[in-house]
């Protein structure tokens, strides 16, 4: 090991009481607004692919003219072959919010994990820096729901 090497190298600042308390079990994330959120992204993300390709079938494939009574006005139908280009630049907009909010709520998830594990570290009195260079934290979901943290020795 050079020099360089050796003022990289954080050691762990644990104590031997600190080790022996692993593994931790930290309360349940809360998690329900990141599933809403899911949820949400799935559906608006469904509904904009049905969108884009109604809108791009008829892009492709719909008659070059559309002809319909002035009096009575367009079917569904016809609004649907007169304007494919908008209909289709709608559902690509639409499944481009769907990944939105989805990645929202992945940011929601994680913060919740990040929360309770915080929580858990702060009530044995450890920082994230007593791991140094020579730890790292292993997480397990229980079937509980609860985060099983664990400590595992890299320097092997």
């Amino acid at each position: 090991m050079n020099t360089e090497d050796a003022e990289q190298h954080r050691p762990a600042t644990l104590s031997e009481a600190q080790r022996q308390r692993f593994p931790l079990v930290t309360d349940k994330p809360e998690t329900d607004d990141a599933q809403t959120y899911t949820v949400f992204s799935y559906l608006v993300s469904a509904i904009g692919l049905l969108t884009l390709l109604v809108g791009g079938y008829f892009l492709l494939f719909g008659p070059e003219y559309v002809r319909y009574n002035v009096v009575t006005g367009m079917t569904f139908k016809q609004i649907l072959q007169a304007y494919p280009g908008p209909i289709a630049s709608l559902g690509a907009v639409a499944v481009a919010i769907g990944q939105a909010i989805g990645n929202a709520g992945e940011k929601h998830r994680v913060a919740a994990v990040e929360a309770v594990v915080t929580t858990a570290l702060e009530r044995e009195q450890i920082t994230p820096d007593d791991f140094g260079d020579e730890y790292r934290l292993s997480m397990r979901k229980r079937q509980d729901d609860r985060l099983e943290l664990d400590l595992v020795d890299v320097t092997q």
